[in-house]
């Protein structure tokens, strides 16, 4: 009975030993994972912030584009205007457009100064 009692024992032992070895590995495993979750909350608060910069940025440009664009389109739609009135219009400095102006075409294709 000795014998029983003795391996009992010792299976006792085992087991506690076999326990706090489990429970050393699981506490390991629960401090990586808490440094690994510390590290990824310090690159997600990176990348939020990287991202409301960005989409800041984004929306600046997005509106010096819509600016830019109006600018062009108020040029053009005033170029066109200009053109517009310069065909309509003869120039006063123009001496082709005026009759009478500074040369004349004579019948026999020359022109004759003034």
């Amino acid at each position: 009975m000795h014998t029983n009692f003795s391996r009992f024992q010792r299976r006792r032992a085992q087991n506690r030993a076999s326990q706090r070895a489990f429970r050393e590995r699981k506490e390991k495993h629960v401090q990586q994972l808490e440094h690994q979750l510390e590290d990824l909350e310090c690159k997600h608060q990176t990348l939020a912030n990287s991202y409301t910069a960005l989409d800041t940025t984004h929306h600046h440009l997005k509106r010096e584009v819509e600016q830019l664009r109006s600018q062009i389109a108020s040029m053009k739609s005033s170029r066109e205007g200009s053109i517009l009135s310069e065909i309509t219009t003869p120039d006063m400095f123009d001496q082709f457009a005026v009759e009478g102006g500074m040369f004349e075409t004579t019948g026999q294709g020359q022109e004759n100064a003034y």
